[in-house]
């Protein structure tokens, strides 16, 4: 999946937010980023690019992982810690909410707000993070990542599903629900959605798909045997 954007719009508060790619030249960084800790930000920032840079995946279990290592620093576990990451990827995105701050996904056209992770329960077996691989990604969809706690998600959808409001615009208006507090925001548009992958072999064991094909291929020659015993006369 080739994922396009508009003009990202920014609402600047007391935890930065920053998009990060494995090259500083590319027009649409495949990953943003909002965290409170200065060293787990810049653990999480370093395993990203470590990742982009050797083509590796973006499963939830292995974003989970990825944050699970970040939180260690100096050989000791940061307690209180607040992360909202978004990463692009070939099968679409994977959301990641930790603490405090919030990654939203809008459906305009259809008024409809698709994704919340705050609504939804953190993995008790890992970090507990919230982890989410979103595959429904189109044309016009917007993703706002901020470390807001609370705001009014109706009138959010209102303002992104108003086809008369430019992206600066709606910007704006998002800003002044957030007025009053330290909260950052990030905005984007999502302008073209192409090459809709499957699932990447990357993502699978490759152990398991070799014993999957050889257990269909054993089973395949069994029955055949079965159905057909006069076969091994000849």
């Amino acid at each position: 999946m080739n994922i396009q954007f508009y003009d990202n719009q920014y609402l600047s508060g007391a935890v930065p937010i920053e998009l990060i790619a494995a090259d500083a030249s590319q027009q649409c960084p495949p990953a943003v980023l909002a965290c409170d800790d200065p060293e787990v930000r810049q653990q999480l920032v370093d395993a990203l690019v470590e990742r982009f840079d050797n083509g590796l995946p973006f499963s939830a279990l292995q974003m989970g992982e990825l944050l699970d290592h970040a939180l260690v620093v100096d050989g000791k576990r940061r307690g209180a810690c607040n992360v909202a990451l978004l990463v692009y990827h070939k099968r679409g995105a994977t959301a990641l909410q930790l603490g405090s701050g919030r990654i939203i996904q809008v459906r305009g056209h259809a008024r409809a707000m698709l994704y919340d992770s705050r609504d939804q329960a953190p993995d008790i077996y890992s970090s507990k993070a919230k982890v989410m691989e979103i595959v429904d990604i189109a044309n016009d969809d917007f993703f706002i990542v901020t470390t807001a706690t609370r705001f009014d998600t109706a009138a959010m959808v209102d303002i992104l599903s108003n086809a008369s409001l430019s992206d600066e615009q709606k910007g704006v208006e998002l800003a002044q629900l957030l007025a009053g507090t330290d909260a950052s925001m990030l905005l984007q548009h999502i302008s073209e959605v192409t090459g809709v992958d499957g699932i990447a072999i990357t993502d699978l064991s490759a152990k398991w798909i070799v014993l999957t094909i050889l257990l269909i291929l054993a089973i395949a020659a069994v029955a055949a045997i079965a159905i057909f015993p006069n076969l091994l006369k000849f």
